[in-house]
């Protein structure tokens, strides 16, 4: 039994290594804002719902910066979005589209840069990210307030 379990088990570690690919995420804030007031989660979120309040309350799948401390997480091909919220007063939503590579659908590990920038009345967000699938975003951030009557950041059009 031994014989058998210690090859599958090297073999589900190597399996296992091959499908983590790590990215890295650094945030920097205006002098005048407070770093340990954002908060990035990852995850996905429709496009499609008929406003961002759910986004808002519930959140994504996972913290990857709190109390200006990061955590390591994978990206997948597709979509892959980052809910970033400074306090309990505004919020952004961003996508990082990772088109699929059709060899081992494993996306490389990119480096998420994100930047909160005082301007003028409101707050933009700029995300730079580096890698393969690299691109810059830039966002105006909305207040959480409004996010029932918001889609995507933006007020709904009726």
């Amino acid at each position: 039994m031994i014989k058998i379990a210690l090859p599958i088990i090297f073999l589900m570690s190597i399996l296992a290594s091959c499908n983590s690919v790590n990215n890295s995420i650094n945030v920097a804030v205006d002098e005048d804002l407070d770093i340990e007031l954002v908060k990035i989660e990852y995850g996905f979120y429709s496009g499609n719902e008929e406003s961002d309040k759910a986004l808002v309350e519930k959140g994504l799948d996972k913290i990857v910066f709190e109390n200006n401390k990061s955590k390591s997480f994978n990206t997948i091909c597709g979509e892959n979005d980052f809910l970033v919220t400074y306090g309990d007063k505004y919020y952004a939503k961003v996508r990082h589209f990772i088109p699929n590579d059709f060899d081992d659908g494993i996306p490389e590990g990119h480096k998420y840069n994100f930047e909160i920038i005082e301007n003028q009345n409101s707050k933009l967000l700029k995300l730079e990210i580096q890698g393969i699938d690299g691109e810059t975003i830039t966002k105006e951030f909305a207040e959480i307030k409004n996010a029932a009557n918001n889609r995507q950041g933006k007020k709904i059009e009726k």
